[in-house]
């Protein structure tokens, strides 16, 4: 996932992501404003899809939301 911010990609602080509103992971800094993240959870359910809320903070305390449904 790229993430950037106002002042530019090397102003995110963080980033992860909820999956169904449960279990947040982080994400890892790849370099470029790319992060990356291997899903390991202990909810799962085949029968539904998945729903995944991306957060990301900037220095500044500032936030940005993603929403993903697979």
């Amino acid at each position: 996932m790229h993430v950037d911010s106002y002042y530019g990609e090397q102003e995110v602080m963080e980033v992860g992501f909820y999956i169904n509103n449960y279990d947040y992971q982080y994400m890892d800094y790849v370099g470029n404003g790319w992060w990356y993240r291997n899903i390991v959870s202990t909810y799962y359910d085949c029968d539904r899809y998945y729903h995944f809320d991306f957060v990301a903070a900037d220095y500044d305390g500032f936030e940005g939301y993603y929403v993903y449904e697979w």
